[in-house]
């Protein structure tokens, strides 16, 4: 990006140069990047009747067959079990392992930051314009904190930290685990010509793992792919209706908008660029077409690409020099932006909602 640190206004600039260069003063900036987010969008708990899942599950109780994909991550049930098993209320138990969950993802991103794995300004960048904050806020009482916190190991350089995120992301969503992995390796393979053999070798066969266990532990519940297939017509239907703003506003504007901070792009060559755009592909049917929850969905799945991805690429001028204004300007863009699930876009949509029901 064109450096035109001489045209900004004084008070971005000011800002920035004030805290960038301490380590508190960038835990601030961040901070002020996702207050916003979570103001806009609000907070919302899903899944109500996990917690009380996971501790039938403890009892040894049955569960419901069709909501058995809830129940499909051992890793997830192991922990929500534990907890249950420590004495944590029902009523609790879905915010303490968010809350834990937070804590494990803001602990993988220091050691990264620590270790030189990714920079400050790539972490900056994901808060900033992708659906990371909203996706933590929206879909408290998930999993969700612990699986980020696994993908973004799994994106790391150093091999056994990689591949041991990519095998527990496995047992907590292995069909996601795999995918991201995938991604993760494409981008690998198309930049830097670095194949990670081992690492996705293991998140296939951890996958496949825990979905035999899972099935094994738990027989007559109905997998994720199981569930999708009865939903075939409403899927279409939903996706029909709902997957052109969930590309636009989980995918094409996220990029778009880190691209103006990222630096030079750059990708080995027309195999490369190739390959990338196989996998970006799958990863939008997968995200606007085969899942109800859109937005949540293509976060989850571009989250350890994305790392990768920034890594790899050029850097341009230094923080410092950004036009701190324009940046200012596409984060109040970016709040624009709204979660989109199956039910349409969480604050108001102008699309009309899918006229089906779950059986």
């Amino acid at each position: 990006m064109l450096d035109r640190s001489d045209t900004l206004p004084a008070w971005p600039r000011a800002a920035a140069l004030r805290l960038l260069p301490t380590r508190g003063g960038r835990l601030a900036l961040l901070a002020l990047l996702a207050l916003p987010v979570v103001l806009v969008d609000g907070l919302r708990v899903m899944d109500a009747d996990l917690p009380g899942f996971i501790v039938g599950l403890a009892r040894g109780a049955p569960v419901p067959p069709a909501r058995g994909f809830l129940l499909e991550g051992l890793l997830f049930d192991g922990i929500g079990s534990a907890l249950a098993a420590a004495g944590v209320p029902e009523g609790a138990l879905a915010l303490t392992w968010w809350g834990l969950g937070l804590l494990l993802f803001a602990g993988v991103a220091a050691v990264g930051l620590r270790r030189g794995e990714f920079a400050f300004r790539d972490l900056l960048l994901l808060v900033a314009f992708s659906h990371l904050v909203d996706t933590l806020a929206l879909w408290i009482g998930k999993f969700d904190p612990w699986l980020m916190a696994f993908l973004l190991l799994s994106a790391w350089r150093r091999p056994a930290p990689a591949l041991a995120g990519s095998v527990l992301a496995a047992f907590c969503n292995p069909i996601l685990a795999v995918l991201s992995t995938a991604g993760v390796a494409a981008v690998d393979l198309a930049l830097a010509r670095r194949l990670r053999w081992a690492q996705s070798g293991a998140v296939l066969l951890a996958g496949v793992a825990d979905l035999a266990l899972a099935h094994r532990v738990l027989p007559g519940l109905v997998d994720r792919a199981g569930y999708a297939r009865g939903l075939v017509a409403g899927l279409l239907h939903d996706a029909a209706l709902l997957g052109p703003p969930s590309l636009v506003s989980a995918a094409l504007v996220p990029f778009f908008l880190v691209r103006c901070f990222a630096g030079p792009f750059r990708y080995g060559g027309r195999g490369g660029a190739a390959l990338l755009g196989c996998w970006a592909a799958a990863m939008l049917v997968v995200g606007c077409v085969a899942t109800l929850d859109h937005t949540r969905v293509l976060c989850l799945l571009t989250l350890g690409p994305a790392l990768a991805f920034l890594r790899h690429q050029a850097r341009g001028p230094a923080m410092e020099r950004w036009d701190w204004g324009l940046f200012a300007l596409l984060v109040l863009c970016r709040l624009a932006l709204s979660q989109i699930d199956g039910n349409g876009a969480v604050a108001s949509t102008p699309y009309p909602l899918a006229p089906w029901q779950e059986p």
